[in-house]
């Protein structure tokens, strides 16, 4: 149970939830470099794959899909007398 066997991580971010807004200071460019201006920016936590916490969901893969897939329509195929 880690982040990166998480469905809700991708590419070092935790999308659980809803992307968090801060409020960041930042250089201005429109005046000269001295000067600043507070900026809104939009963030998902940064996590490392090794990380995990109490919201963990495995990922399920399309391959692992298909296999279930396979196994249950063997077994809907002998319940239902077609082997």
């Amino acid at each position: 149970m880690q982040c990166s066997d998480c469905k809700f991580w991708h590419k070092g971010e935790c999308r659980r939830y809803s992307p968090k807004v801060f409020v960041v200071e930042r250089p201005s460019i429109e005046v000269d470099e001295t000067h600043a201006s507070l900026v809104d920016e939009t963030i998902w936590p940064k996590t490392h794959g090794t990380e995990f916490c109490g919201d963990f969901e495995k990922k399920v893969l399309l391959k692992d899909l298909r296999a279930e897939e396979k196994l249950w329509s063997a077994v809907r195929r002998k319940v239902l007398g077609l082997v």
